[in-house]
């Protein structure tokens, strides 16, 4: 299955490739600025975060005198959460949107989850690039975060994997599987430390917030951006072990049921 599956996105590279360089042209086709766009978004939204929530939002993590504390706090959160919700939609919605390809030709139907990923990744890319150069020039971010952020940002990268192929294949036949998972994703939102510090809620609501599978990974990347000392890597082992699950059952039924999804369309 994986070898006939890496066989086929090897196969149809250019069109993997063409439909991610069509799926960034459509976002900007009628904007003045175009692609410009794709940089210059992002940047002001991390240097608004960078700079004005942390004076409306002076809170001190990690070094006492470090004055974008809470701008890195909350850019790592957002912009991560951002990657693993926009990955999980891309894939949630992907077979539905590909309906007439799905139908009508002998697509490999691998590709088009692959497609929603490398989408996801490449927004990621370079919301992160942008996030890194600004922090880093402000003084508050040293190149030891790429390294101690790369463990947590590949389960997180992999539980979207497989909750969106999950999610994606079951919205082929249940068709509320999508509105189900956008209202749940907004309270999911706020169950997870992304705006805020963990150390302001309850011991009783923190351990509940612990069954979250983000909230380590969260707390992980935070404390890489912001603190001296590394992440305890030992956290990462419960989504690490969900991230396997996610990906076991979304494969497991993505095989049983691609066939079949041409009927269901």
């Amino acid at each position: 299955m994986v070898v006939q599956s890496v066989k086929s996105i090897f196969k149809y590279r250019q069109f993997i490739i063409g439909s991610i360089y069509r799926n960034f042209q459509l976002k900007h086709r009628d904007a003045l600025l175009g692609w410009a766009w794709r940089l210059l978004s992002p940047f002001l939204m991390i240097l608004i975060y960078m700079t004005v929530f942390s004076q409306i939002m002076p809170v001190k993590f990690g070094a006492a005198d470090e004055p974008f504390s809470y701008g890195v706090f909350l850019c790592v959160g957002v912009i991560t959460w951002g990657f693993f919700i926009q990955t999980v939609e891309q894939l949630l919605v992907t077979f539905i949107q590909n309906a007439e390809l799905i139908k009508k030709t002998g697509l490999p139907r691998i590709c088009l989850p692959v497609v929603a990923v490398a989408t996801a990744a490449i927004d990621f890319a370079i919301m992160f690039a942008i996030f890194f150069i600004v922090a880093a020039a402000l003084g508050s971010i040293g190149p030891s975060f790429l390294l101690m952020a790369a463990p947590a940002l590949v389960v997180l990268a992999a539980l979207a994997m497989g909750l969106g192929l999950l999610l994606g294949v079951a919205n082929v036949f249940f068709r509320d599987v999508e509105q189900v998972f956008r209202i749940g994703a907004q309270f999911w939102f706020w169950l997870t430390p992304v705006v805020y510090p963990i150390a302001i809620l309850p011991d009783g609501v923190q351990d509940v917030i612990g069954w979250n599978p983000l909230t380590p990974l969260m707390l992980s990347l935070q404390a890489a951006a912001n603190s001296v000392e590394g992440p305890e890597w030992g956290a990462l082992a419960y989504p690490a072990g969900m991230a396997l699950l996610m990906l076991f059952l979304g494969a497991r039924l993505f095989r049983r049921c691609a066939d079949d999804m041409a009927d269901e369309l």
